[in-house]
């Protein structure tokens, strides 16, 4: 899903649109900043900058729902799928009837 393409790029193949890859900037020190923690690498901050690139979103609007990228991360119909999460449970989050462990 990630390459590394070892010149300050990187190059994300999101599953549900394999046909159309990503050629982005590495995330710079503010961007790390807004989108996520370098704490546990640099994966999530590349992914949700791509993400942004490919969709030409640049927030995150709730009325449009989270299945749209959903279907862009996993290549499934996600429809009616939601990333709020409805009920936590046995350690797992149950996010619009679907368990996810």
């Amino acid at each position: 899903m990630i390459k590394d393409n070892d010149h300050g790029t990187y190059t994300v193949t999101f599953p549900g649109d394999k046909r159309h890859p990503v050629t982005i900037q590495a995330p710079t020190d503010p961007e790390l900043g807004e989108y996520a923690s370098e704490h546990n690498g640099t994966w999530a901050a590349v992914i949700e900058k791509a993400h942004r690139y490919q969709t030409g979103r640049v927030d995150f609007d709730p009325s449009e729902g989270s299945d749209v990228a959903l279907k862009l991360l996993t290549g499934k119909d996600t429809s009616g799928m939601s990333l709020l999460p409805s009920t936590w449970a046995h350690d797992k989050w149950v996010f619009g009837g679907s368990q996810f462990i």
